[in-house]
């Protein structure tokens, strides 16, 4: 049964090598919003999980954005910009599906759909910067 998991790793890992960046940038920035989510929930109570999601979503962009840039297997500048927007919007989209689950679940309200507007702005701005810095940091 090892020998089908090991053979099943190395196929996906040859045919997706070359969104090996952007998935892992993904994972990163969707992963800390559930964590840093929970554990804003945990530390000081669910009604301030709405008041800090904006300051989580940026960290987790950025820092997603930044994973991306320096595990993108292309070297075109504008393909590694590419991948760490969307990044960053596919985690301003996580922020918002967790943020929508709270509302409901604990509030009975549904969120509003400027909030979508603004964790979607805030991920593309951050997942840009964090790429940036990534970059900037790169330079010799």
């Amino acid at each position: 049964m090892k020998f089908y998991a090991d053979a099943l790793i190395d196929y996906l890992s040859a045919k997706l090598r070359p969104w090996n960046g952007l998935i892992i940038g993904f994972v990163t920035g969707a992963g800390g919003v559930l964590a840093l989510a929970f554990a804003v929930g945990l530390i000081l109570g669910v009604s301030r999980i709405s008041a800090f999601m904006p300051f989580i979503v940026a960290y987790c962009a950025s820092h997603g954005g930044y994973k991306v840039w320096g595990k993108s297997a292309t070297e075109l500048k504008y393909r590694r910009r590419l991948q760490c927007g969307i990044t960053g919007i596919a985690t301003g989209l996580v922020a918002y599906i967790t943020q929508y689950q709270i509302d409901q679940h604990f509030f009975g309200m549904f969120t509003p759909f400027l909030m979508l507007v603004l964790f979607l702005a805030i991920g593309l701005f951050m997942g840009l910067v964090g790429g940036w810095l990534k970059e900037a940091s790169q330079k010799p």
